[in-house]
């Protein structure tokens, strides 16, 4: 797979999502972990350029928590690591989350979720510069990703998104309002398949 440049934009909010949840140090040890010693005190600014962020440094990172914190650890932290980006991805982008709270106004919480998944997919397939994609089915929804932003060239006989479903549990938390929605990754670029799946639901 080839290796592709994303927003700074983007990279800013995954790298303040594991200082939210492992520190300061404990990003800094990631970073040195992962060979990214270059982010250390230098966020990426907030804007939509694309000067150098890869989609590899953020697998990279994965993997280097999951090597410092072992794998049942690891998941949890990577877990809460997405749901923060979630929350951090509205703040850096206002103008998106004030459209999609406009649009929700007076809708069910299943209509809801789809706007926010909708949004994301439009956002992220720029800043993340790949394609995203909704299907519904039934009453769930897939959230179709190539971006492969956390099993890049990775291969496993498992799920290894772990934050990307974090990170869509806090969108969809944040878009309905309360935690019942749950998110599970059935497919997953590192066991083989040509993008990521994630299934949305009502428990």
């Amino acid at each position: 797979m080839e290796d592709r440049i994303i927003e700074n934009k983007a990279f800013r909010v995954i790298l303040m999502g594991v200082s939210e949840i492992v520190g300061e140090n404990g990003l800094k040890s990631v970073l040195n972990f992962s060979g990214l010693a270059k982010y250390i005190d230098n966020l990426p600014p907030n804007d939509n350029e694309k000067t150098g962020c890869h989609i590899s440094e953020v697998t990279r990172m994965d993997v280097a928590i999951e090597e410092i914190f072992g794998n049942r650890g690891a998941r949890a932290i990577l877990f809460r690591v997405g749901r923060v980006q979630a929350k951090r991805g509205l703040e850096e982008n206002p103008d998106i989350a004030q459209a999609a709270q406009k649009a929700m106004s007076e809708m069910s919480e299943s209509d809801r979720a789809k706007v926010i998944l909708n949004y994301t997919a439009d956002t992220l397939s720029k800043q993340l510069n790949t394609e995203v994609w909704i299907e519904q089915k039934g009453d769930d929804f897939l959230y179709n990703d190539k971006a492969a932003t956390h099993c890049f060239n990775r291969k496993s006989e498992a799920p290894v998104c772990y934050t990307g479903a974090g990170f869509l549990a806090g969108l969809v938390d944040w878009a309905v309002g309360n935690s019942e929605w749950k998110v599970e990754e059935t497919q997953c670029g590192a066991m083989g398949k040509p993008f990521c799946i994630y299934r949305i639901f009502k428990a």
